[in-house]
């Protein structure tokens, strides 16, 4: 359990950082709002008006996996990680499949809880790594090249696993 709530954590940095680096465009938001108020014109009990409303509050902003390709593809994960873009996807996929996984927990949930692991340690590292950057610390000192080895290192552990699991 301790391993879903840090991994909840970290993702959830992840979100919050990624809505203030790569906000939805205005134009976004006014494509995205003119729709909404076409449907709404369309109902007429105010109740239902309301639910709509509710519901697609925040509904013009960027997914979570967006937000990640574009992060990761910013720091250079996947040269890093000395990867293709297939494999960055899929690495994506599984984060945000773990994300929702654990936000909307069902009871046959059966997942290798190596692989989660695996991941927030990956998810982990990462932080360091943007927040490096983002501060433009030095990317030539041995704290630095010990958090690419942690990543390349985590990386490599979950791909194992998810192999093992596959067989």
């Amino acid at each position: 359990m301790y391993i879903e709530h840090s991994f909840l954590n970290i993702v959830q940095w992840y979100e919050g950082y990624c809505r203030l680096t790569y906000p939805p465009e205005q134009t976004e938001i006014i494509d995205f709002n003119n729709q909404l108020c076409r449907i709404l014109m369309q109902i007429n009990r105010e109740k239902d008006k309301k639910l709509i409303q509710d519901i697609t509050r925040y509904g013009y902003e960027v997914p979570l996996k967006k937000q990640l390709k574009k992060l990761f593809l910013e720091i250079g994960l996947k040269d890093i990680l000395n990867i293709n873009s297939r494999e960055l996807d899929s690495l994506i996929f599984y984060i945000g499949e773990y994300r929702n996984r654990l936000t909307h927990p069902n009871k046959n949930n059966n997942d290798s809880c190596d692989k989660l692991v695996h991941l927030a340690y990956l998810l982990n590292k990462v932080v360091f790594l943007v927040i490096i950057r983002k501060l433009n610390l030095g990317t030539e000192t041995l704290a630095y090249k010990r958090i690419i080895d942690d990543i390349q290192f985590n990386y490599s552990q979950f791909v194992k696993v998810k192999k093992e699991v596959k067989e």
